[in-house]
């Protein structure tokens, strides 16, 4: 398992988060959507949330994940993106023979000033969220969830919509239908 861990993971090896995350790998095997999950820490105002994938986005997830929590006006405490690549021709415990790409974000984040729980109000509404996260590309369209509070289904739709009329309208119109235009 840590042949595939960066330097920095092995160097700061925690026992609890190591099975944690090995765990995790055996629940991803044939997966394709991300496995969200929410844990109160007691004795603490807070709770662990984490986002386990495969072949997650080369770029910027940990930071369009600590927006959602922005979004759902969810204090922040601290964060972890770990990565493991896989090792050609070798197979680790816990891990599926295709041997992919995964990831584990790790938010311990706080809601008001105390933990959150499985049956609050917006659990599921952003496990959702975070669960769709993975094939979520930023967009000009992203001000709606910023300022309207649209979720990233809604955000999406809007997207594929306007990708929708860009491809139909710019056989009509090459220049006045780009995707910038059909934007605004």
């Amino acid at each position: 398992f840590l042949s595939r861990a960066s330097q920095d993971y092995v160097e700061k090896f925690d026992p609890a988060r190591t099975m944690r995350h090995v765990q995790l790998a055996g629940r991803l095997c044939g997966r394709e959507d991300p496995l969200v999950s929410l844990t109160p820490i007691s004795g603490q105002k807070e709770s662990r949330i984490q986002i386990a994938m495969t072949d997650p986005p080369k770029h910027g997830m940990l930071f369009e994940t600590i927006k959602l929590f922005w979004r759902n006006s969810l204090a922040v405490n601290r964060a972890y993106y770990d990565i493991f690549e896989p090792v050609p021709g070798k197979k680790a415990p816990g891990f599926c023979s295709d041997n992919r790409r995964l990831a584990f974000i790790t938010v311990y984040a706080s809601r008001k000033g105390d933990c959150l729980e499985p049956e609050c109000d917006i659990w599921p509404d952003l496990t959702h969220d975070l669960s769709t996260l993975k094939w979520y590309g930023p967009h000009g369209l992203e001000v709606f969830a910023d300022e309207e509070g649209f979720s990233l289904k809604k955000v999406t739709l809007l997207q594929a919509a306007c990708e929708f009329a860009h491809q139909t309208l710019t056989k009509t119109n090459p220049y006045a239908f780009t995707s910038e235009r059909i934007l605004n």
